[in-house]
C-alpha cells in the first residue's frame, strides 16, 4: 500500500520484475519452503509500517562519524550528505540510486530487470528509497575502505529501505563497509539489497556489520556475480536485534572466480539470525 519511491516512476523496463515482486508478496505462502522454514518473516506483515521521513537536522545528531575512511551515510534511509566523506577521484564514480537511475547503465539495468527471487529482494526492490552506485574503474586500487554506514534513528514504528550496487572493472581492488545500526529501541524495519558486479581479475573485500535493539529487524539481499579470476571475501558481523536475516545469492559465472564467505553472529534471547547462501558454480 506504499507509494512507490520516486526512483522506479517512470522505468517501463522495470515493471515485470516490480509486478513478480507484489504478486509474490501477495501470498505468504510463498514463504514456508525450506528457506524459511524457522523464520519469523510472515509475522513482519502482521503490523503496519510506514515510511520514514527525512530526519531533521541530521547533523546534530551527534553521530559517530570520524573514521578517516571514505564514507557515506544515511540516516532512515536518507542519504545524508552532510554527515558523509566523499571522495575526490578520477578512477571511481559514485552516484545516488535516484541520479544512477536516470541514465541506467546497461550492468545494473539487466541485474534489477531479472526477476527477484528471496522476500528480502522482493520487498526491496518495491521500497527502496535511496542509495549508491559505485563504480571503480579499471586498473583502480582504492587507498581506503569505502564506508556505506545506515543509521536508524526513527522516533516512531517506521521502515526504510536502501539499494546498493557495486561495480568493480578489470583489475580494480577495493574495501568496502556496509554498517547498519539501530537506536532508540523504537519498532524499525529496514532492508538493503547489494549489488556486486565484479569483473575479471576484479577483487573485493567486502564486511558487513549489523548492530540493533530488541525491536529492530533487518532483511539484507547481497546478490554477487564474479567474472573469470576475481576475487569476493566476505565477511559478516550480526549481534543484537529482532531479527536479522541474510540472503547471499553468489554466482561465480567465470572460470577461476574465488567466493570466501564467513559471518559470525552473537544473539541473546529471542534473537533469531538467519543466514541462507546459494552459491552457483558456473565457471
Amino acid at each position: 500500500k506504499q507509494n512507490p519511491p520516486s526512483w522506479q516512476s517512470s522505468l517501463l523496463w522495470l515493471s515485470e520484475a516490480l509486478n513478480h515482486a507484489k504478486q509474490q508478496l501477495n501470498d505468504l505462502s510463498h514463504y514456508r519452503g525450506e528457506a524459511y522454514r524457522y523464520s519469523r518473516i510472515p509475522r513482519l506483515f502482521e503490523s503496519t509500517w510506514e515510511n520514514s521521513g527525512e530526519p531533521a537536522a541530521v547533523d546534530k545528531l551527534g553521530l559517530a562519524c570520524n573514521s578517516e575512511n571514505y564514507r557515506f551515510v544515511f540516516v532512515d534511509g536518507h542519504f545524508t550528505p552532510t554527515l558523509s566523506k566523499l571522495p575526490q577521484s578520477s578512477t571511481w564514480q559514485y552516484q545516488s540510486l535516484k541520479q544512477a537511475m536516470q541514465a541506467c547503465p546497461s550492468w545494473l539495468k539487466a541485474r534489477l530487470s531479472s526477476l527477484p527471487g528471496p522476500l528480502s529482494e522482493q520487498m526491496n526492490l518495491i521500497l527502496a528509497q535511496d542509495g549508491m552506485v559505485l563504480e571503480i574503474l579499471p586498473n583502480t586500487l582504492v587507498d581506503k575502505p569505502i564506508e556505506l554506514i545506515h543509521y536508524y534513528v526513527n522516533q516512531t514504528p517506521s521502515m526504510s529501505h536502501t539499494k546498493h550496487a557495486i561495480h568493480l572493472h578489470t583489475h580494480a581492488k577495493a574495501t568496502v563497509h556496509e554498517y547498519h545500526i539501530g537506536q532508540h529501541e523504537q519498532k524499525t524495519l529496514a532492508s538493503t539489497s547489494t549489488l556486486i558486479e565484479l569483473a575479471s581479475h576484479a577483487k573485493l573485500t567486502y564486511r558487513l556489520i549489523r548492530h540493533g535493539h530488541e525491536q529492530f529487524h533487518h532483511l539484507q539481499h547481497i546478490a554477487a556475480f564474479l567474472a573469470s579470476h576475481s576475487e569476493l571475501s566476505s565477511f559478516q558481523t550480526d549481534v543484537n536485534a529482532n531479527l536479522l536475516r541474510t540472503d547471499l545469492c553468489a554466482k561465480l559465472i567465470g572460470d577461476r572466480a574465488s567466493l570466501n564467505a564467513k559471518a559470525l553472529f552473537m544473539a541473546n534471547h529471542r534473537d533469531q539470525i538467519e543466514h541462507q547462501w546459494l552459491i552457483e558454480h558456473h565457471g
